[in-house]
């Protein structure tokens, strides 16, 4: 499973990036905590930010230039995301 998930340098960035993107979520919650009372609850960012990615790698895709991504390597990537976010606000408690 975990082969197939990050079977390309594109997944491996997309999860990348979206980890990333849940340190730096959690650090701005962390220093704004009004933001978890946003329009948008933060546990939807990750969602958002992949979406995000898989539209501005489209058009890369449709020339061929780099690989779809797959619906595991998605979910990896917004998983990946949600659990670095909730580490960081859960270590910025304690």
């Amino acid at each position: 499973m975990i082969r197939l998930v990050f079977a390309h340098k594109t997944a491996v960035a997309f999860v990348a990036a979206l980890t990333l993107f849940g340190v730096a979520q959690g650090l701005v919650v962390t220093r704004w905590p009004d933001l978890e009372r946003s329009v948008v609850p933060p546990f939807l960012w990750p969602i958002l930010a992949s979406l995000a990615i898989d539209v501005a790698i489209r058009p890369a895709v449709a020339a061929g230039r780099i690989s779809d991504l797959r619906t595991e390597t998605r979910f990896a990537g917004v998983l990946a995301g949600v659990l670095a976010y909730t580490v960081v606000r859960w270590a910025a408690q304690g």
